[in-house]
């Protein structure tokens, strides 16, 4: 939900606004903290311009090639920083620009 939510660009309280419930209610909902109902599910993927099914199978709807991609992946790509340096890497539309900024974060030390 918030992979797909940072990927349209809408905050939590824009979500929520949507929803008519708290920004709080939507991270709860985030962090997996509350259940959604079959019936809320169906309205944040209204919301969020998705089928349900979106959340139990990936970005494809099924598509196996996005369902094989490893666990981290999906873990980063769900970070605010994750996404938005396939953002902007996927801007650069120069191939030399995204191979610098490739080796520059292959230059940077690992986090602990």
């Amino acid at each position: 939900m918030r992979m797909r939510r940072l990927m349209l660009g809408m905050s939590q309280k824009r979500l929520a606004e949507a929803l008519g419930i708290s920004a709080q209610q939507v991270q709860k909902y985030e962090k997996g903290r509350n259940r959604l109902s079959a019936s809320r599910l169906q309205q944040i993927a209204d919301v969020l311009e998705v089928a349900p099914t979106y959340f139990f199978e990936g970005p494809q709807h099924g598509d196996r090639k996005s369902a094989a991609l490893p666990k981290f992946i999906w873990e980063f790509l769900a970070t605010p920083g994750g996404l938005e340096l396939i953002r902007i890497l996927l801007r650069l539309r120069n191939p030399k620009f995204q191979q610098r900024l490739v080796a520059l974060a292959k230059e940077l030390p690992p986090r602990d």
